[in-house]
């Protein structure tokens, strides 16, 4: 532990933040670490090289400094979480939501002016500088759900009426400037070569050192990758020799909370939910979201652009960690320490961005998925925020059965289910990456590694698992018939010809659901990449717009479509 610190206000930035230029210098240290506060507020300190205030080299001011929000210090034992953890299920089994089962969802798009050129939705109205969701490309747009009334969502409507109004906060962005926006997983349509950073100090600063690990370990890069680069007329490993780092992909980024004590999120159980987040059984869901075959306007086929080009940076390429939290909580101090990450979040350093986030400092005490592709169908959108929470439960439910042990959750869920719950690697033999090579080729009808069945089996046994967790836990069977329903709907094969359009149901000019979205969109996206764009920023913003009135559960199975 650091040593005590007078650090005069409780709220402290998240790690991108900004200081005013004014601060005061609380200390002077070149390592990251953690630093308790005479009030006895733990604080994690961010290595020199991500520090962009104080005057001197090795000062920190406030701004440097995040709150731990999970409880490492000390943890809580696992007698103590299995406590934890059993309240929360007894609510759930119920029919109650617990307190803390909260959802945010944060949603990118790529913006475009009216001729279909990449558009930055900055200006001096609205300045990159103090936008509090800057993304890496000018031409990104994040936003996100916010507080319903007091509290964030919960509930099914409360969590797609918070969806909808981020999506609808992103065209009123963009309104001003002509601006559309394409809810896709890359840049589908525009100029690639005129890619460029997001002017915010932090982007400015990190994104080079960024592009620079990248080249340092450059024989790492899938082949696949980089030959996906080149079709698409760009040469990536030029603009980052450059310092420009060329990386157009858009994720859907889902924070789940998770059981607490004293008020900071428990350890034991948010680990728990990211292991499960590693497993076979969450990458086959998020295959369903793939949604590209274009890239800066170039046709390179497939189903789902991001899913190769997302493996150019290193940090994309090892997502492993410890299965015993102990072990998990001691390596990413020790990153911290070392200025391998900026943030606790960011364990590990080759993995922050891979598929999952133990949010660890901030405000959010969440676990956060990364892996899946921003879609344009919010019905998808749905389908993988309620997911997200179905396999938390799985995990908590595993974690109660083994008495808060987190490192035994995945040997009891293998024994219970097998190996869909086998923890994947990233990269390599029998990895996520196999598996995304795979789906791109075959689809459906391709074979997981892992197990030797095609996707489609490991689909149904997934409907099988949801099913059983569905039926014990009350308070999430809605959300348990609507990941049911969607994936027999992606299992049903495309329709010869339908549209675009009619997929995404607003072929009349509103939304309306008509169960013609059988497959994924990228069965429907075989025309001009602008067009694709076209449809999609009228579509997706119709969407938006039905979703935003949903008053009930019967609302939302209708505009579902179940």
């Amino acid at each position: 532990m650091g040593a005590e610190r007078s650090i005069q206000i409780n709220s402290i930035s998240e790690a991108k933040a900004l200081g005013n230029g004014g601060e005061i210098a609380l200390g002077n240290q070149e390592e990251g670490g953690l630093v308790v506060s005479p009030e006895g507020t733990l604080y994690a300190l961010k290595h020199r090289r991500f520090r962009l205030n104080g005057r001197k080299p090795g000062d920190y001011t406030s701004s440097d400094l995040v709150p731990v929000c999970y409880r490492i210090d000390p943890l809580p034992s696992g007698e103590e979480t299995r406590q934890t953890v059993t309240a929360w299920l007894e609510s759930l089994r119920k029919g109650e939501i617990p307190e803390h089962a909260t959802v945010g969802v944060e949603v990118e798009a790529t913006c475009y002016d009216r001729n279909y050129k990449l558009l930055s939705p900055y200006n001096d109205t609205f300045p990159a500088q103090t936008y509090n969701h800057p993304e890496l490309h000018s031409f990104t747009l994040e936003t996100a759900t916010s507080e319903n009334s007091s509290c964030l969502p919960k509930t099914p409507v409360e969590t797609a009426r918070a969806i909808a109004n981020a999506v609808l906060d992103g065209y009123k962005i963009v309104k001003p400037r002509g601006g559309q926006l394409a809810y896709s997983s890359v840049a589908e349509a525009g100029d690639g070569n005129n890619a460029s950073t997001t002017p915010h100090p932090y982007l400015i600063t990190f994104a080079p050192l960024i592009a620079q690990f990248t080249l340092d370990n450059i024989n790492t890069v899938p082949p696949e990758t980089l030959e996906m680069y080149e079709r698409a007329y760009i040469d990536v490993v030029g603009q980052m020799q450059k310092g420009v780092l060329n990386w157009p992909v858009n994720a859907l980024h889902v924070h789940t909370g998770v059981p607490q004590i004293e008020g900071l999120a428990d350890p034991r159980a948010a680990h728990a939910c990211g292991l499960v987040k590693l497993t076979e059984f969450s990458k086959v869901l998020s295959l369903m979201l793939y949604n590209t075959r274009h890239l800066y306007g170039v046709e390179l086929g497939g189903k789902d652009v991001r899913s190769i080009v997302r493996r150019l940076i290193v940090s994309s390429h090892d997502a492993t960690i410890p299965q015993d939290t102990e072990t998990l909580v001691q390596k990413a101090l020790q990153q911290l320490r070392e200025g391998k990450i900026h943030s606790l979040p960011r364990y590990p350093d080759t993995g922050q961005h891979d598929r999952m986030r133990l949010r660890m400092d901030g405000n959010k005490k969440t676990v956060e998925s990364i892996d899946a592709p921003m879609n344009s169908d919010l019905r998808l959108v749905l389908f993988w925020v309620f997911a997200n929470q179905l396999k938390d439960i799985i995990a908590l439910d595993a974690l109660e059965a083994v008495g808060g042990d987190t490192s035994q959750v995945i040997l009891y869920l293998k024994q219970k289910w097998g190996e869909i719950f086998q923890v994947i690697p990233t990269m390599g033999a029998n990895s996520s990456y196999e598996q995304d090579i795979e789906f791109n080729q075959l689809g459906y009808d391709g074979k997981s590694s892992l197990r030797g069945i095609p996707f489609a089996k490991v689909l149904r046994d997934v409907k099988i698992i949801i099913t059983h967790y569905g039926d014990i836990y009350p308070a999430v069977a809605f959300e348990a018939e609507v990941i049911i329903k969607t994936i027999d709907r992606q299992l049903t094969p495309p329709t010869h010809g339908i549209t675009l359009q009619q997929y995404l149901g607003v072929e009349t000019g509103v939304y309306m659901p008509n169960g013609l979205n059988n497959g994924l969109v990228t069965d429907y996206k075989y025309t001009d990449p602008k067009l694709i764009v076209n449809i999609q920023s009228a579509a997706t913003r119709l969407q938006a717009e039905a979703l935003s009135k949903m008053t009930d559960e019967k609302d939302l199975k209708g505009f579902l479509g179940i």
